[in-house]
């Protein structure tokens, strides 16, 4: 997966440089304001983000041995890479949870699961949404949460688009690879990923951490 991930992000990075490059040459040719300059710088972002997803799974350490893990660090961490996506989608996050929460797991998984859900979270939240990322001590371990300001999927259907079965942009949720990322990473932890309805009605992707 890993190989397989890193060489995909490796080919994308030539077609956005590609991209970029028709961009600033139909910016000059054209004017910054022309709908080709615009549409193909677009498509640029769209691709890189898609990268720096797949990025995420080049990243996930399988055979990594289990420790004791500062939870709060790693959301801190994750919320510090997600800052730059969510300033050019026009997203605010907010971190809800004790400034101190331990586990014992495996810590750059759990990053990668972490930083996949809030970048999910920014790409379905609409320009001044806000994200909610929650991390809370329960009874059985830890609870991670990702809340956006996206459209609900009715239970009938959350499975199918949590894992890309269902088109997930025809219930307005973004397609992409970082829910398949995250779900994956969050298995070889023991988890799973449901996707819910949150507090206020919006979506909610969330996995619960055994101790």
């Amino acid at each position: 997966i890993q190989c397989a991930a890193l060489g995909m992000s490796r080919t994308l990075k030539g077609l956005i440089e590609g991209l970029r490059a028709d961009a600033a040459l139909a910016a000059k040719e054209l004017g910054e304001s022309s709908g080709l300059a615009q549409s193909l710088s677009k498509r640029a972002a769209a691709l890189a983000e898609v990268s720096a997803d797949l990025a995420l799974a080049a990243e996930v350490p399988f055979d990594e041995p289990k420790s004791d893990v500062s939870v709060s660090d790693l959301v801190k961490s994750a919320v510090a890479d997600a800052e730059p996506r969510a300033l050019r989608h026009g997203v605010t996050i907010e971190v809800k949870g004790p400034a101190t929460l331990r586990l014992g797991s495996r810590p750059k998984t759990l990053l990668s699961v972490i930083r996949a859900v809030v970048h999910h979270a920014i790409s379905a939240t609409p320009r001044e949404g806000h994200v909610v990322l929650s991390a809370y001590a329960v009874e059985t371990g830890v609870l991670i949460s990702a809340q956006d300001g996206g459209p609900s999927v009715t239970e009938a259907h959350r499975a199918d688009v949590l894992r890309n079965r269902t088109d997930p942009s025809a219930f307005g949720r973004p397609s992409g690879v970082a829910l398949l990322i995250a779900e994956a990473a969050a298995e070889s932890l023991g988890s799973t990923l449901e996707l819910r309805d949150g507090p206020d009605g919006q979506a909610e992707v969330w996995m619960l951490l055994g101790r």
